[in-house]
C-alpha cells in the first residue's frame, strides 16, 4: 500500500477526478485521494518548489480535503498564477481556521476574478463573521458579475439589517443589470426578516418586468410563520395598487401561486376574484390555489 501514498499516484488520481465523466469513476478517485496518507501530503508539499508541477500538485491537494493540506496550500495564496490561487482559496474554504479567514478576506481584494469569487463563497459560507460585511460591500460593485452575485448570496446568508441595506442599494440602481437584480432579490428573500421583506415591497414599487415577477415568486417561499402574513399582505396590496404591470399575465400567475404557498385566510378573497379573470390560465391557478384553503372556507 506504500506506493498509493506516493505523490504521483495523487496527481494521477487527480487528473483522473478532473477528466473523468464516467461518475462511479469520479467518486473512486476522490475516495482514494481522501484516502492518501499525511506521507503523501508531505511528498506533494515538496514538489510544490518545482515551477512545472505545482498546478498539478496543488489540484492534487486540493482534492485530499484533509486538515494536512492547509499548510502547504497556504503556501500558494499568493502565487503568480491566478489558477493556482483559485483552487488554493476553494480548497482553504472548506477549513474554518481563523488564519484561513485572514487569508480569505485578503483574497477578496486579489486582482483575478476567480479568487475573488470563490473568496466570497468561502465567507459566505461563515454566517457567522457579522464583521466581515464591510469587506464584502465592495465587490456588489466588482467589474466581474460573478463576483458581485457571490457577494450578494454572502450577504444574504448573513442575514444582518446592513447586508439588507447594502443590497436594497445595488437593487435600486439603474445601472444594475437585471441577472444581478434577480440575485439580489433571492439573497433579500433568504433573510427572512422584516426590514428584508419591506426591501422587497419597496422593489415591488420600483421594478418592472423579471424582477418585479421574481419578487413576487420569491414572497411566497417565505417560511418564518411571523413573516407569512406579511408577505402576504404585501401582495394583496401590490395586486390593489394601480401599476399597469400587475395586469401582466406572468405577473398574476406568480402572484396566485405566492398566494396559495402562503396560505393565509386574508388571500382568499383576492383568490376568489382572480378565479374569474379574463386569462385561462391565471383562472386555474387561481382555483388550484383556493383548494389548499378548502379547510379554511
Amino acid at each position: 500500500m506504500s506506493e498509493l501514498n506516493h505523490p504521483t499516484c495523487a496527481i494521477a488520481l487527480a487528473n483522473l477526478l478532473r477528466n473523468a465523466e464516467d461518475e462511479e469513476l469520479s467518486m473512486m478517485a476522490s475516495q482514494a485521494l481522501a484516502n492518501l496518507g499525511t506521507a503523501a501530503i508531505e511528498a506533494l508539499r515538496e514538489l510544490l518548489q518545482v515551477e512545472e508541477s505545482r498546478l498539478l500538485v496543488v489540484q492534487a491537494l486540493s482534492q485530499i480535503r484533509r486538515f494536512e493540506i492547509v499548510e502547504p496550500l497556504l503556501e500558494v495564496v499568493n502565487d503568480p498564477s491566478p489558477e493556482i490561487r483559485t483552487i488554493a482559496i476553494e480548497a482553504l474554504g472548506s477549513f474554518h481556521d481563523e488564519q484561513i479567514l485572514s487569508v480569505l478576506v485578503a483574497a477578496l481584494k486579489d486582482t483575478a476574478p476567480s479568487v475573488r469569487k470563490e473568496a466570497a463563497i468561502a465567507i459566505g459560507l461563515r454566517t457567522s463573521q457579522f464583521k466581515l460585511v464591510e469587506q464584502l460591500k465592495p465587490l456588489l460593485y466588482d467589474l466581474n458579475i460573478e463576483v458581485c452575485q457571490q457577494a450578494a448570496i454572502a450577504l444574504g446568508r448573513m442575514g444582518t439589517d446592513t447586508s439588507a441595506d447594502e443590497l436594497f442599494k445595488v437593487l435600486q440602481s439603474p445601472l444594475t443589470p437585471v441577472i444581478l437584480k434577480l440575485t439580489l432579490v433571492r439573497s433579500l428573500s433568504w433573510m427572512e426578516t422584516a426590514p428584508s421583506l419591506n426591501y422587497l415591497q419597496e422593489g415591488l414599487e420600483s421594478q418592472e418586468g423579471e424582477v418585479c415577477q421574481e419578487i413576487v415568486t420569491v414572497l411566497g417561499r417565505i417560511e418564518t410563520s411571523g413573516l407569512r402574513k406579511k408577505a402576504t399582505q404585501i401582495l394583496i396590496k401590490f395586486f390593489s395598487s394601480e401599476s399597469t404591470i400587475v395586469r401582466q399575465t406572468p405577473i398574476k400567475q406568480a402572484l396566485v401561486m405566492s398566494l396559495g404557498e402562503l396560505g393565509q385566510p386574508e388571500a382568499i378573497e383576492l383568490l376568489q376574484k382572480l378565479a374569474e379573470d379574463e386569462d385561462k390560465i391565471v383562472r386555474l391557478h387561481a382555483i388550484a390555489a383556493l383548494k389548499k384553503y378548502c379547510s379554511v372556507v
